[in-house]
């Protein structure tokens, strides 16, 4: 890095935001100066591990999903190609 190091700038972006008496710190930056975690209740490991299997199992139905499509659009494309194939032959 160009002579500065990552920290001390933002050790200098800390200590700007603490020269104006209630200034607050730049975005973002009270999280690198330690984040306010006391509020957050994290949940017990069977309600994670419940919500994990939830997206999980919506994950299957979206990847079931996206095949569909695919296959749907192969079979539309091969219609619309027989379609305009015995049109074009009929004209001929």
């Amino acid at each position: 890095m160009s002579g500065i190091d990552r920290w001390d700038g933002l050790s200098a972006l800390g200590s700007v935001s603490g020269t104006f008496p209630g200034a607050l710190p730049p975005a973002g930056m009270e999280w690198a100066f330690g984040p306010p975690i006391r509020g957050i209740q994290i949940p017990p490991l069977a309600t994670q591990r419940a919500i994990v299997a939830e997206i999980e199992a919506e994950q299957a139905l979206v990847a079931a999903n996206r095949e569909l499509i695919t296959r749907f659009a192969q079979k539309i494309q091969a219609t619309l190609a027989r379609i305009w194939g015995e049109a074009s032959e009929a004209g001929k």
